[in-house]
């Protein structure tokens, strides 16, 4: 397929404008997120940071519960009841016992006692209070027995190290139930004992459901440097974040902006138990809620980016018009033209220009008019001199012819070469009156008076013959263009003619015939003499009219007339030789009909 390219600087200026309006377009779609996001991104931040502060004080709620575990250290009927029931083989005592434990162990219900939310923001939640002794012996009520076989069938519980003060446990089971408990060990005597508060994950995970409706899924739980929970899109990295991220208190979130998105941070229990939730928002999610108001502004700046586009267009438009107008005008310079243009009084670059270019063609046109007045000077007094060039050796023969008739006492004969030769001078002066054409009648007049005195001057009769029809007699020809073209039939052809046993020149014949064959005037010289050879036809009628000299004295008549016609007609005639063969010769010359 042919690549089309813009030809002329208007196509290329508004081409250059309009992927330029594209360019802008498609980078201002690229960036305009990126934009608003460093803009609004504080704003932003906040949004994301009330919705996971309102979760951590949910949370916070929840586990206030805490404070049952907290207890059981410091109650002494328990810690006598753990005791008694530890060193005990009495089963019966040993169930009195531990249902006097059991009545300790308080169920903590916040709102609904279900698992079903009731209504946005609500909190619902039952965590229960369990005791685990280091012989595998727990305590917890019958309520609870869901949730403590999670936990004990985790085995986490013998994990924990005894040195521990107080610890938060891993989200503990699989897609059935999910646990997550607070624990605090504690002596009683020398027997390890944990006070434990444990509640189904389920109660938790709801709280995150904000975040989740937003687009927000990468989030975690965590304790010190432990992860109790992490949901499946995690990707946090803690090792990256800087110190302040972790050193914020209660409530108070952290927030790492960052170019990808932002990070969130907050700490959910007291300082001391240090349970903290973390968060990642890509940027796109963050700016999910602001597409709306996103595209209104990428709208707006489209319609001020394309108003620019075509008020810059009609403007560069409007200017680049005359630098094209001033460019067709120099293109007509090279042709020939050299009109100035209009006068542009634009006070720029391209007015001066204008007046520039105006004051050169003025210039330029001044000088071709004179050259050309010059050259037509000069070629007219050259051409003056081609026509009217005489052989000074035919005067020279004429006069003596004139002046041995005077001898013989022949006074007729002398009127008549006279008054031939005055007709032959005459007509050729009259080229220095500008006279380039004359009729064929006149040539044929003149023809004659010429011939008239070769009669004279030759030792040979020679039969003439001037065929023209009365209606070409009219019509023009170069003057002085018929008796070279005769004279170089007579010089070259009938004089060297001669009887090969006498040396006697032989009688001549030379006709010359006109006849017009629109749009061509064509006229031949046809003669009796020796011929011309085919090397001579090469040299003086068919090779180029610069490789032929004036110093070139044979055929000097030759040289004048092509130079003559070649000034008149460029290269507009014919002037060949039909028969240069032994016997004779003829020449034709074709040049455009003139009335």
């Amino acid at each position: 397929m042919k690549r089309i390219k813009p030809d002329t600087i208007i196509k290329k200026s508004n081409y250059l404008i309009l992927g330029a309006g594209i360019i802008m377009i498609a980078t201002l779609q690229l960036v305009m997120p990126f934009i608003f996001y460093q803009i609004m991104g504080s704003y932003i931040a906040n949004d994301i940071s009330n919705i996971l502060r309102a979760s951590t004080i949910s949370q916070s709620y929840i586990w206030r519960g805490n404070v049952n575990t907290y207890s059981l250290d410091s109650d002494e009927e328990v810690a006598s009841a753990l005791y008694a029931y530890y060193y005990s083989d009495d089963s019966m005592t040993r169930e009195k016992i531990r249902e006097n434990i059991l009545a300790k162990l308080e169920t903590q219900r916040i709102g609904q006692p279900s698992h079903q939310v009731a209504g946005d923001g609500a909190i619902i939640s039952v965590s229960y209070t369990m005791i685990y002794m280091e012989n595998g012996e727990s305590f917890y009520r019958d309520e609870a027995s869901e949730v403590a076989k999670v936990l004990l069938d985790s085995g986490w519980l013998t994990e924990i190290s005894p040195d521990s003060e107080m610890i938060y446990s891993p989200v503990l089971g699989d897609d059935s139930m999910q646990v997550i408990c607070f624990v605090v060990p504690f002596l009683v005597y020398d027997i390890q004992c944990y006070g434990i508060q444990v509640m189904d994950f389920s109660y938790i995970r709801v709280l995150f459901q904000q975040l989740e409706n937003i687009g927000i899924h990468d989030f975690c739980i965590l304790q010190n440097d432990r992860i109790l929970y992490k949901n499946t899109d995690y990707t946090i990295d803690f090792e990256a974040y800087p110190e302040f991220m972790f050193e914020q208190p209660q409530y108070v979130t952290a927030i790492l902006r960052q170019k990808s998105g932002m990070d969130f941070m907050t700490l959910v229990s007291y300082e001391g138990e240090n349970m903290k939730i973390a968060a990642h928002a890509d940027r796109d999610i963050l700016l999910k809620p602001y597409q709306k108001i996103i595209l209104i502004i990428e709208g707006l700046m489209y319609g001020i980016i394309l108003l620019l586009v075509i008020l810059i267009s009609l403007f560069l438009r409007q200017l680049l018009k005359r630098l094209t107008v001033l460019n067709q005008r120099i293109e007509r310079v090279t042709t020939g033209n050299y009109t100035p243009l209009p006068e542009d009084y634009h006070n720029d670059e391209i007015g001066s220009l204008t007046t520039n270019f105006n004051a050169m063609v003025e210039t330029i046109q001044t000088d071709i008019d004179r050259r050309v007045s010059q050259e037509k000077r000069e070629s007219q007094m050259q051409y003056s001199l081609l026509v009217s060039a005489i052989d000074p050796h035919f005067i020279y023969n004429t006069l003596n012819t004139i002046t041995f008739l005077a001898h013989m006492g022949k006074t007729k004969e002398i009127i008549k070469v006279n008054t031939a030769m005055i007709g032959t001078l005459k007509d050729r002066l009259a080229i220095k009156n500008c006279k380039t054409y004359d009729t064929i009648r006149a040539e044929k007049e003149v023809l004659a008076q010429y011939m008239l005195i070769q009669s004279y001057l030759c030792h040979n009769t020679i039969d003439y013959q001037f065929q023209v029809s009365t209606a070409d007699e009219s019509l023009l020809v170069p003057k002085n263009i018929l008796q070279p073209l005769v004279e170089n039939s007579i010089k070259h052809g009938l004089l060297p003619h001669k009887d090969p046993e006498t040396h006697q020149i032989l009688n001549g014949k030379i006709c010359v015939h006109v006849k017009s064959d629109n749009p061509f005037l064509t006229i031949t010289i046809t003669d009796n003499g020796i011929g011309i050879s085919s090397q001579k036809v090469e040299n003086y009628f068919t090779s180029p009219l610069r490789e032929i000299t004036e110093t070139d004295a044979e055929h000097i008549g030759i040289y004048n007339i092509r130079k003559r016609l070649s000034y008149l007609y460029g290269d507009k005639y014919t002037l060949e030789v039909l028969s240069p063969f032994e016997g004779g010769c003829s020449i034709l010359l074709k040049i455009p009909v003139i009335l």
